[in-house]
């Protein structure tokens, strides 16, 4: 980190040491020996813009203030309109101000502007560049990020209804008056999301908006140090790079900033909610009841990336496939493994926008050239190593091709690979390709460009049979069933904000179970006052220490048992079997050697093998190898296949297979029992003793991912891991509960 002058390295690392020493190996080289010696290989910091004078200060405090007003008027009235029937009904205007800057340390740009140069809307338009590069200003106290949605008003209505049948039928279905209830009622309640989403689309610490925060850390491997001094003799002070005065307004990013806005107009989400239910009394102490719940989450605030890879409108998959076909063909003439095209008459075809990217010529001359070596020749026209590049390679493979890949996910595909590089880039664009080929903002293509909007949605339903039994002669229990479903257009957690959907191409593709999706649970709990002690079955006149040792015994439970919590194998096909079968595949085994499976072995089997994939070239150590698979073996029977294999190819996320292919793992099921005891001591005062067996089964309750996470995700198709677990229920975060059975002993005082 600057070496010591008394260090004898400090004459060695130099270029003119180190004769033809490339600049990026030098820099190994001092970053090597500052590891080996002990010495400061680089010190990180930033510097932030001051929330009152705007300007940068280095490793300076850093507040975000902003606010968000909220408030709402209510009004209700209930309305016994008789007897038997009793109406409410209200109305709430609920208004939530949007956010509002308080200090100057956020950065914003406009919705037009986050389409960059191809401008406001323009999507999928390749060459239509009627907009600017974003750029950033600073936040202003007062101002606010999107407008004011004032038309937020939530109804209410309720009724019950106790029916005094005369016909005899329906009095023998309901009994006498009073005995059976209907309950009906419907809402709206609007969702409130909280300063999070500001500070981590605005912000600048965590916010992806650049300009708030500029980095100053100095480091070997970055080259703006040399070979570390000892952190004994570290001028700390002076170690960091001097910032700037302050950040220049309006500020352009780079392409690894992202680009964040709110959509101008953005509304508050809501939640419709209905249900009906009827309640009848069975006996003086029983009751059954059914209950419809019903809830839609609309306009719910949903993140999308306007830089979606465009493969369609621009010709690009059709060159990827002629791409392919060169891959193939090469490999069949003795070429090589390489997909450049090698002439006429080889089976191989010209390749004008890779050809532009790659070494930057024009796509009028990508077909200009002649089969063989030298001046003119394809080879030579061709010439870039990319073209044999095993990344791309991997990406053209037809069992498990990727011409797309997309900005917020992985992994990449074949296109986002060519404009992931600057230098790529700027070769299509002086071979005459739009900036905009691939995509909308394409001067911040690896940060993204996002906008918050509308388009969340959320659907349950559910249906519960519930029976319910009042503490009577020593027994108070409760059982019910319930069978529902909930579905959303957002797998995510309870930061559903941030999710992003596969495509803006087909919004019904990301629509599936959400990760809170329980379709069926039977649940249990009792407390039996135990036949024991004076006017009981047992020791009815037991007197003295006898009686105070035999009165009070109770056993008490709750049980649970229902259906797995979902999980997403992400975007696949599958072969061989529909995604109801592989549902009914889904089980807990366990072999010998202790490892504990969720797949059969055959789908485990065949999907590796699936996913295993090489390039079509012969090989004496892989009989597999010639049909583009590894030593595994080629996939047979039913398994789980990339989504672009077996004749498919997508131009978008979804469009072969599944875009989210969401699963349920595994049952739950736990009885958690007590034995307790209760010894009166006054008429108010008792002291209880309780023996509580948690888990009383040590029923292991094995999970598809991990139990504490909202939103579980299997991508490991090809590894030796896939179709295993090592998760079950736990939970140590908020109740020491490890998941297995635990006993424990308590003693209380009540009064």
């Amino acid at each position: 980190f600057g070496l010591d002058s008394t260090d004898p390295a400090n004459r060695i690392f130099s270029r003119a040491a180190f004769t033809g020493l490339s600049t990026a190996d030098l820099l190994a080289a001092e970053n090597i020996y500052a590891v080996l010696t002990g010495l400061v290989t680089g010190i990180t910091g930033s510097a932030y813009v001051d929330e009152n004078t705007g300007q940068l200060t280095a490793l300076g405090p850093i507040t975000e203030r902003a606010f968000q007003r909220q408030f709402g008027f209510y009004a209700k009235d209930s309305w016994r309109w008789r007897s038997n029937v009793t109406l409410e009904a209200g109305l709430r205007w609920e208004v939530q101000s949007p956010y509002e800057f308080q200090n100057r340390t956020y950065t914003q740009t406009t919705y037009a502007e986050l389409f960059g140069v191809s401008g406001e809307g323009n999507l999928f338009l390749p060459g239509v560049m009627t907009g600017k590069v974003s750029q950033f200003t600073q936040s202003v106290p007062g101002q606010k990020p999107y407008n004011s949605d004032h038309n937020n008003f939530a109804p209410s209505f309720g009724i019950a209804f106790s029916p005094k049948w005369t016909n005899r039928f329906l009095r023998a279905l309901t009994g006498a008056d009073g005995q059976t209830v209907l309950r009906g009622g419907y809402s709206i309640a609007y969702v409130r999301e909280g300063l999070q989403t500001l500070s981590s689309m605005f912000g600048p610490v965590t916010g992806a908006n650049p300009g708030g925060k500029v980095d100053i850390s100095r480091s070997v491997s970055a080259g703006s140090l040399t070979a570390g001094t000892l952190f004994s003799t570290l001028d700390l002070a002076n170690a960091l790079t001097t910032p700037p005065a302050a950040t220049v307004f309006p500020y352009t990013g780079v392409t690894s900033d992202g680009v964040n806005v709110f959509e101008p107009n953005l509304q508050t989400g809501y939640v419709q909610s209905w249900s009906f239910g009827i309640q009848r009394e069975v006996g003086k102490n029983n009751a059954i009841e059914i209950r419809y719940v019903g809830s839609r989450g609309v306009k719910l605030w949903e993140q999308i990336d306007i830089n979606e890879v465009n493969i369609i409108e621009n010709g690009f998959l059709d060159e990827f496939k002629l791409a392919q076909q060169n891959l193939l063909s090469n490999i069949a003439n003795g070429v090589g493994t390489t997909f450049r095209y090698a002439g006429p008459g080889t089976g191989t075809n010209p390749l004008p926008i890779i050809l532009a990217y790659l070494n930057g010529i024009a796509p009028s001359m990508s077909g200009s050239c002649t089969t063989g070596t030298g001046v003119g020749s394809c080879a030579a026209l061709y010439s870039s190593s990319l073209f044999a590049n095993s990344t791309l390679i991997g990406n053209l493979l037809p069992n498990n091709a990727m011409p797309q890949g997309f900005v917020s996910e992985s992994p990449t595909g074949f296109a986002k690979n060519m404009i992931g590089s600057s230098s790529r880039r700027a070769n299509a664009i002086s071979a005459g390709y739009p900036a905009n080929l691939f995509v909308a903002n394409p001067n911040y293509i690896v940060g993204g460009a996002y906008a918050i909007t509308n388009r969340g949605r959320s659907y349950y339903d559910g249906l519960t049979f519930e029976f319910r039994r009042r503490m009577a002669d020593g027994l108070m229990f409760s059982t019910s069933y319930t069978v529902s479903k909930a579905t959303s257009n957002m797998f995510a957690n309870h930061q559903a904000v941030f999710y992003v959907p596969g495509t803006l191409r087909n919004d019904r593709l990301d629509r599936g179970p959400s990760p809170f999706d329980i379709r069926n649970a039977l649940k249990a709990n009792w407390i039996y006052d135990l036949p024991i002690g004076p006017g009981r079955l047992l020791f009815a006149d037991a007197r003295g220490a006898l009686k105070a040792l035999a009165d009070g015994w109770s056993f008490q439970g709750l049980v649970r048992w229902q259906s797995g919590s979902p999980f997403n194998m992400g975007n696949v096909q599958l072969m061989g079997m529909t995604r109801e079968e592989l549902q009914d595949a889904v089980s807990i085994r366990k072999d010998p050697a202790g490892s504990v499976y969720y797949l059969p072995d055959d789908i485990i089997l065949n999907t590796r093998r699936a996913f295993n994939t090489v390039a079509p070239v012969p090989s004496g150590s892989n009989p597999n190898a010639v049909l583009g698979y590894s030593t595994l073996g080629v996939p047979t029977g039913r398994y789980i296949a990339p989504p672009n294999s077996n004749g498919c190819l997508q131009a978008y996320v979804g469009q072969c297979g599944f875009r989210n292919l969401i699963l349920h793992g595994p049952s739950f099921f736990r009885a958690d029992l007590t034995i307790a005891k209760r010894t009166q001591l006054t008429e108010t005062t008792n002291l209880e003793y309780r023996a509580e067996f948690l888990n009383a089964f040590n029923n292991v309750n094995f999970s598809v991912g991990d139990a504490g996470s909202e939103v579980n995700n299997v991508t490991n198709f090809s590894s030796t891991a896939f179709g295993t677990t090592t998760n079950a229920y736990r939970d140590v975060s908020t109740t020491n509960d490890p998941g297995g059975r635990m006993v424990q002993f308590v003693l209380r005082f009540n009064w």
